[in-house]
């Protein structure tokens, strides 16, 4: 973790908060920024070797003991009020507990310079919207409350991409996914990924994920869900120029759901014209 994601987290408003800091086997521990901070709230979990974010998540929640835990990905931070403003709106739910929230967010890539603000426009049900992909960056906005957690399960430490994404699609079967407007993290993509990696995750999430999707949003739903996850590969085929893998996962989202598509790169082009 950078020295700047732990002292967003140590600077919040709200202070009555632990700090846990997992490791997943980084080759520069001083990188979690610890040796700057002498906070008693902050706690340091260090996997030996690197297992994945899923695994580092479920580290960090079964060491936690509050009411609610949010998470923050090593190159990200949070504006000082974060947390104040979430709780805020998670304990005003009018009768109804809010079990898990996510926010809008400032986006960026590393060495890119000038990045974009994302606010969550949902149409529909969020379990509906995540059919076309994770779209909530649960990594650095998501609160949720503790037992709630636990009763949905860990993340799934088989994925070493998209685990978020099937995380949720499990959580929004349950509960419904609060939305809060506001921009309240600071997102940077390093794009430390790999083709195979993407690969092997999209085609895992398909089996874990296919047949509850066809139960709760019927065969449409399955094939628009089908269609995103070859999508998603489709641009880390593009990135890392692998053109027949590319040609592959489009052909075969055309085939599943040609309406999803078609959205999809006019949502591309969209975001071209306007950056």
């Amino acid at each position: 973790m950078t020295a700047a994601a732990t002292d967003s987290v140590c600077s919040q408003t709200y202070s009555n908060i632990e700090i846990i800091i997992v490791d997943d086997g980084s080759t520069e521990p001083d990188s979690v920024g610890l040796s700057q901070h002498t906070d008693p709230r902050v706690t340091l979990i260090r996997h030996p070797v690197n297992q994945g974010a899923a695994a580092a998540r479920n580290a960090g929640i079964s060491q936690a003991r509050g009411e609610f835990v949010a998470f923050l990905d090593s190159d990200d931070s949070w504006p000082s009020d974060k947390i104040e403003q979430q709780l805020k709106y998670m304990n005003s739910g009018a009768g109804r507990a809010i079990d898990l929230c996510c926010t809008g967010f400032y986006y960026s890539r590393i060495g890119r310079g000038r990045g974009k603000r994302v606010r969550l426009e949902i149409n529909g049900t969020t379990s509906t919207n995540l059919l076309d992909g994770c779209f909530l960056s649960p990594g650095s906005t998501l609160m949720a409350r503790r037992a709630f957690l636990h009763s949905l399960g860990p993340q799934n430490e088989s994925l070493r991409r998209l685990e978020d994404w099937e995380w949720l699609l499990r959580a929004s079967r349950i509960t419904n996914i609060a939305l809060l407007p506001k921009i309240l993290a600071y997102v940077e993509s390093n794009e430390r990924v790999n083709f195979k990696s993407v690969a092997l995750a999209g085609q895992t999430l398909r089996r874990l994920q296919g047949r509850a999707v066809f139960q709760q949003h019927g065969a449409l739903g399955f094939l628009r869900f089908s269609a995103s996850v070859d999508l998603e590969c489709s641009v880390c085929a593009l990135k890392y120029g692998r053109t027949q893998w590319l040609i592959f996962y489009i052909f075969r989202a055309l085939i599943s759901h040609p309406m999803r598509v078609l959205h999809f790169f006019g949502s591309a082009v969209r975001r071209q014209l306007c950056s």
